[in-house]
């Protein structure tokens, strides 16, 4: 069974700080039996909030980056346009 995991900030300050969840799950990574993507948001996020955890999480070896792209930022994706969520009648 492989396994695919996208991390997000906090998970990344927990493996940097040697959770043994997330470090098994590198781990998986590592030996080609699961996958761990790491957006390029949540390394921005997870060094702001620890001092080293971004930078520890974009030199990781096995696990795969994604970057933040112009069509992420305008919501759109490869495949299409994102919806737009509606606002609810009751709050304006």
């Amino acid at each position: 069974m492989n396994l695919t995991a996208v991390l997000d900030h906090t998970a990344l300050t927990a493996l940097f700080r040697a959770d043994p969840f997330f470090t098994g799950l590198y781990i998986e990574a590592s030996r080609s039996t699961g996958r761990v993507i790491i957006p390029s948001l949540s390394v921005l996020a997870a060094e702001r909030q620890v001092s080293g955890a971004g930078q520890h999480a974009a030199t990781l070896r096995f696990a795969e980056s994604t970057p933040f792209t112009a069509a992420h930022a305008t919501g759109r994706a490869s495949t299409g346009r994102w919806p737009t969520p509606r606002r609810s009648p009751g709050r304006h």
